[in-house]
């Protein structure tokens, strides 16, 4: 779900404009006027940018996550997630349409704190910008820990508090700026570096003496024996947590999907087809990125898989990518930052001071969050479990029942409904098994 994204990329970056500093016009211009000769670069920019919306940082965690439960029950549970994901950033799109039916024009930068507004009131939408804003302390916290254990890692520090406490007040002046369109650059630079990364990833794994190979059978209960990667194992109820958690982060790409469909323009139909090819081609992907690193590292798999590789060239990429990753963290904060900034500071006031004091105390939030939980997993692993099972999972079926309820069948009111309500069971459940985990000595994960 998270890539090092642009600042309108995140969903958080819905709240209240968000994009105010960024131009008039949406990332992704929504324009139906589009002529039959761009209709397919249309179609192909679309694709690609909801694509990029799951190949994010989740996934060096998801080789971790794999560890947890085993490839059999990590491919099943992949599969359930991965599908599930696409079919709720399908119901968005949905809502989108139908929000037509109630009086409103399709605007076109059209957010996803507007359809929550529509749907669930005012109530609803203060309780969805408290989430985001939640989400997106609690994600620059985990970048910042990210960063840490990386650096750490490539220049063999003793500890990564130091780190996290040397880029503080740089990461501070930079929250400062009013005009984040000066750091969209790590957007692009971002991508390609955690594409560098996968690949050097996979091409260590691939050489690791400790290998977990299909010829390796094990002797299981009754007498069955299976191959090694595919054995199966005793899952505790912590372990499926964490993965559920991490798994939910890695594939809700939620935070483009608005913006994916309008920029289709009058091709808005063919939203189905994106969300297919995820389905079909992102999901799987993503599952044999997982499943290969892990059969390479083993047990000896780190929760963030970048730390498993120990070359010089690693070591160059550990660093790139945390250069990229710190800069991306303005972005991350903007919407925190715009919302609480219109809650506290009246809209005809230009308080210089007041807004660095905002911003200044949101970054150090965030700081005190990643020194206080300094475990990326950890922090994946909630982060998806509530703020993201609450984003993905919770709210766009109960949407989509409310702003289509003059429309849909009776029975597709009771099924979104009932998909709704399995969403919350699965938000509460993983979040409390997640913190219960890391609150109980020797749980194991």
């Amino acid at each position: 779900m998270d890539p090092i994204d642009g600042p309108c990329d995140d969903p958080a970056m819905k709240v209240s404009h968000a994009c105010s500093n960024a131009p008039e016009e949406p990332l992704l211009t929504g324009d139906a006027s589009v002529n039959e000769e761009d209709q397919q670069p249309a179609f192909s920019s679309a694709l690609c940018n909801q694509l990029k919306s799951v190949f994010g940082t989740g996934l060096l965690a998801m080789p971790w996550a794999v560890m947890q439960v085993g490839a059999p029950l990590a491919l099943l549970l992949m599969a359930v997630v991965g599908f599930a994901a696409v079919y709720t950033m399908q119901l968005l799109a949905w809502s989108a349409d139908l929000r037509g039916l109630h009086g409103e024009q399709k605007a076109a930068t059209l957010t996803y704190a507007e359809l929550v507004r529509e749907a669930f009131g005012v109530m609803g939408g203060r309780l969805n910008a408290a989430n985001l804003v939640l989400h997106q302390l609690a994600v620059c916290a985990a970048y910042l820990v990210f960063i840490g254990d990386n650096v750490q890692g490539a220049l063999r520090l003793h500890s990564s508090t130091t780190v996290i406490l040397a880029l503080t007040p740089p990461f501070v002046l930079l929250c400062w700026l009013r005009d984040m369109r000066r750091l969209l650059a790590t957007s692009a630079a971002g991508t390609a570096m955690l594409g560098i990364a996968l690949a050097l990833v996979l091409a260590d794994a691939s050489r690791q003496p400790h290998a977990i190979v299909l010829a390796n059978a094990s002797t299981q209960p009754h007498g069955t024996r299976a191959h090694g990667l595919f054995a199966l194992r005793a899952v505790q109820p912590s372990q499926m947590a964490a993965f559920l958690g991490i798994a939910i982060f890695t594939f809700a790409g939620h935070s483009e999907t608005l913006s994916v469909v309008q920029s289709l323009g009058s091709q808005r139909a063919r939203y189905v087809e994106i969300s297919l090819t995820i389905a079909l081609v992102g999901v799987p992907l993503i599952a044999a990125f997982s499943l290969a690193a892990y059969a390479g590292y083993g047990d000896a798999t780190q929760k963030n898989i970048l730390l498993n590789a120990h070359s010089r060239l690693a070591s160059l990429v550990k660093l790139l990518l945390s250069a990229v990753a710190f800069f991306s963290l303005p972005l991350k904060m903007f919407p925190a930052n715009q919302l609480i900034e219109s809650l506290f500071i009246p809209s005809d006031t230009e308080s210089i001071a007041s807004r660095r004091a905002v911003r200044t105390c949101l970054s150090l939030l965030s700081v005190a969050l990643a020194l206080l939980l300094p475990d990326f997993e950890f922090l994946v692993a909630l982060i998806g479990a509530f703020c993201m099972g609450i984003i993905a999972f919770t709210v766009p079926p109960f949407m989509y029942c409310s702003l289509g309820r003059t429309v849909l069948s009776p029975l597709s009111l009771a099924a979104h409904a009932a998909l709704g309500l399995v969403g919350v069971a699965i938000t509460l459940g993983a979040t409390y098994m997640v913190v219960d985990c890391w609150l109980t000595p020797g749980c194991e994960r």
